[in-house]
């Protein structure tokens, strides 16, 4: 801090009606500041981490239960299904149904074939 600067902080302490030691005090924790180490007022690291675990808002969050809910089958996508494995039960063989809404499974002359059925949405108008 140069000479200068020194006269403006130490005038404008005055205008604050600060007494000489002060002023004094005030310049040492200036000084010390400007060299990058703590002054004397300012908590030390551990002290600042505490204070800021210690002001941490805890917050109690509730935990969720995860429920399996059982999927409702469509039952015109059942019906579909049913269909089609009373017309290939005359001419394929080994016929599954793994997914009751959703496939079905059939060998045709060694070939094994699946067919998965898939409803469209409405479209939106």
């Amino acid at each position: 801090m140069t000479q200068k600067e020194k006269e403006r902080k130490i005038n404008a302490f005055k205008k604050l009606g600060m007494t000489p030691a002060e002023i004094e005090k005030a310049l040492a924790d200036d000084e010390i500041i400007d060299k990058g180490k703590r002054a004397d007022y300012e908590p030390s690291v551990e002290e600042e981490k505490a204070q800021r675990k210690a002001t941490k808002p805890k917050v109690e969050r509730a935990k969720r239960t995860s429920t399996k809910r059982e999927k409702a089958l469509d039952t015109d996508k059942v019906l579909v299904i049913d269909l089609l494995k009373k017309a290939l039960e005359g001419t394929c063989e080994n016929i599954q149904v793994p997914k009751a809404e959703g496939q079905i499974d059939f060998v045709l002359n060694g070939n094994e074939y699946s067919v998965k059925l898939t409803k469209h949405r409405v479209p939106k108008k």
